[in-house]
This record gives C-alpha cells, sequence and structure tokens, in this order.
C-alpha cells in the first residue's frame, strides 16, 4: 500500500501486523498513484495508493481516483464485517499537530530546500534522533522517549512558500517538545515566520 508521508507510525504498525507492506511517498495524489503503479511495473504488488485527504484509487479499478468506488468498497465490506473490529487494533497518537513555517524569502523553493538540508544536518549531532528508514520529501526525524517520544516530518510545500512541518507524539507535552527543538534548530534563519512555534 502506498500512502503519502504524512501517516502514522501507528498506521504503519497496524498495516504491517495485517501482513501488508507500507510505503510512504510524496504528498500529492498523483504521486501516490504514480507510485503505486511504477512498483507494480518492478513486480512488487501494490494493491492501493491513498492520500491522507482521502483521494485513493485501487489497483483492480485502473488507479482511477474514484470517491464513489472506493465508498461502495467500504459499506461493501461493512455489511460483513464490523469497522470497529477491523480497525480495533489501530492505534492513534495521542498528539497531533501541522504547523506552517512561512518562507519569505523571494527564492522560496531554493531557500526552503537548504533549510531541510540544514535541519537534516543538526538533527545528525542529536543521539536522541533517528532518521525514518525512507523519505522521499523533506526529512522525516524520530525523537525517542525522553525527547518528544513521536515524529517530525518538515517538507516543501507543493506549491507555495511554506515548510508544512507534521508533529506526532505517543505522550503528553512531546509535540511542544520537538517544537522546541525545531525553533532552536532554525533560530538563525531570519526569512522564516517561526511564530508558529510559540506555545
Amino acid at each position: 500500500m502506498v500512502t503519502d508521508s504524512v501517516t502514522s507510525d501507528e498506521l504503519h504498525d497496524f498495516l504491517e501486523q495485517k501482513g501488508m507492506r507500507h510505503h510512504r511517498f510524496k504528498r500529492g495524489y498523483k504521486n501516490v498513484i504514480n507510485e503505486a503503479i511504477r512498483l507494480n511495473q518492478e513486480g512488487i504488488d501494490t494493491q492501493l495508493a491513498i492520500e491522507t485527504s482521502g483521494h485513493a484509487a485501487f489497483k483492480e479499478n485502473f488507479f482511477l481516483d474514484d470517491g464513489a468506488y472506493l465508498a461502495a468498497l467500504i459499506v461493501a465490506y461493512a455489511l460483513k464485517n464490523p469497522l470497529s473490529k477491523t480497525l480495533n487494533d489501530l492505534k492513534e497518537p495521542l498528539e497531533s499537530e501541522e504547523v506552517r513555517i512561512k518562507i519569505t524569502n523571494n527564492d522560496f523553493k531554493e531557500y526552503g530546500e537548504n533549510v531541510i538540508h540544514e535541519i537534516h544536518k543538526k538533527a545528525e549531532h542529536a543521539p536522541y534522533i533517528s532518521f525514518a528508514d525512507s523519505t522521499f520529501e523533506g526529512v522525516r526525524l524520530n525523537f525517542d522517549s525522553e525527547h518528544g517520544d513521536g515524529w517530525l516530518l518538515v517538507r516543501m510545500s507543493l506549491h507555495d512558500p511554506i515548510l508544512p512541518c507534521n508533529l506526532e507524539s505517543r505522550k503528553q507535552g512531546g509535540v511542544e517538545t520537538m517544537k522546541t527543538w525545531l525553533k532552536e534548530a532554525l533560530y538563525d534563519k531570519t526569512d522564516l515566520d517561526l511564530s508558529v512555534l510559540e506555545a
């Protein structure tokens, strides 16, 4: 199954425990669909491409972005299998937030990519941070249990002068801890509006 980059670790674990392989890719429904098609062409059976916004495309339906088809499948499945039972093992993070850091530099794409590169370099020197196994856009960082107990993804917006930052934590206050680290990592970036990282 291909999803976009902001899906939770809990969803990843749920899918893997159900015997599926989970492949995170770039935001944008065409990106996840094209990645699923590419994987199938490589011989990797990929049945579903889905974005967190709800866009979904199935291999059996020629990877068309078809909401009516998805809704019909869900209803047909729910008639035979209670969804509450099916999703019983799907956990959720305790905290979840998205902040959008505005870039004021005129050449916002290059500036944003340089910021992401610098975040990556600073995370390399933090022993409590590890990198996600695969990241196809931006940088996704995992924080240990004493420094946020969750993850942070920083990426470039597809169209706007913005760095969307997604954070999820398994403990109370974890998101604020990771936001504080991010603000400190970016303290000298004068072309970023860091006010969104304030508590």
